[in-house]
């Protein structure tokens, strides 16, 4: 499936309507890009890793790797590849590990057969396709000192090895994933703007208050970053990456409104009330600040199709 950057390339206030499973899936990327930042789930996937081995994990792999636990045959294909006992520990096993970490509550959305067009991963799935990854970069990792031993000098070795794939990533991953490009993100000598980290249209207000640059002369500065670097800003809201965030906290840590609220406080002091108003003298707990939290989650979480809803047994929900 092409990705959205491939599809469009246009700045924001150009770009074209996307489709449902675009949408979907660029939402999806913003939670992905925390799990790769959350060291604990990491630990927790490795050591998944380590306790399964990497000749089970290699038994596993096979044209339909990438979406493997979303088959509805998953039990008989799994069994297939690794003896029925060893498989159904394996997808139980898998699917504890994605419950915990909350990856659980991201459903697939569409079907990976006949062709996987029209689908994105689960949650559970793109935790196997991590394991299957990191057992491939692992190998090659491996593969310095014993090339070493033949008589490779350490740079060929290395270089090598270099060749295999590298270590996975969550936004590596998702099918709308893409590494971070690199490019000269400079405007004028003093000042930059780096795509990732700040909304176009916040750029270009900060731009005119900082440079001396003409409007015209800043948007095209602008362009040459997003062209350069395949950019896609398909979002208008400057509010998206905080609701990635609460909606990640509630799925990865459950945590209530209050504590997201607190968190927020605590993290962004400068920031918790341009929510919108309720006045700056109301408490952080006060119900409009939690209802406004609960609404932010609720939107981004039916962007992304994932389940916010906490309590026993909620552990997953279908798109």
């Amino acid at each position: 499936m092409p990705t959205f950057i491939e599809m469009t390339g246009s700045p924001k206030g150009a770009w074209p309507a996307a489709t449902r499973l675009e949408q979907i899936a660029f939402h999806r990327l913003r939670l992905y890009r925390l799990y790769d930042d959350d060291a604990e789930c990491i630990g927790e996937i490795q050591a998944f890793h380590r306790s399964w081995g990497p000749q089970v994990l290699l038994g596993l792999r096979g044209p339909d790797e990438n979406c493997l636990p979303d088959l509805d045959d998953a039990d008989s294909v799994v069994a297939a590849r690794i003896g029925e006992p060893e498989a159904a520990a394996y997808l139980s096993q898998l699917g504890t590990l994605a419950a915990k970490l909350g990856l659980g509550r991201i459903p697939a959305v569409g079907d990976p057969k006949p062709i996987p067009l029209g689908y994105l991963p689960s949650g559970v799935a793109q935790a196997h396709r991590y394991l299957i990854q990191l057992v491939r970069a692992l190998r090659a990792e491996q593969a310095i000192p014993e090339l070493m031993e033949l008589g490779h000098h350490q740079a060929t070795a290395t270089a090598l090895a270099a060749a295999g794939p590298p270590r996975p990533t969550f936004t590596s991953l998702a099918s709308f994933g893409a590494g971070i490009p690199e490019v000269d993100i400079s405007i004028t000598a003093e000042t930059c703007w780096d795509p990732r980290t700040e909304l176009l249209s916040s750029a270009r207000r900060r731009l005119r208050r900082q440079t001396t640059l003409s409007g015209a002369a800043i948007d095209a500065r602008l362009r040459r970053i997003i062209d350069s670097g395949g950019y896609l800003l398909p979002d208008t809201s400057s509010r998206m990456d905080r609701d990635a965030q609460w909606v990640w906290w509630r799925i990865r840590h459950r945590w209530t409104y209050a504590r997201i609220a607190d968190e927020w406080l605590r993290l962004h002091p400068e920031e918790v009330w341009e929510l919108e108003p309720p006045p700056d003298a109301l408490p952080v707990n006060h119900p409009k600040h939690l209802s406004l939290v609960e609404r932010a989650v609720a939107r981004f979480a039916k962007k992304a199709q994932v389940d916010v809803v906490t309590g026993p047994g909620r552990s997953q929900s279908k798109a």
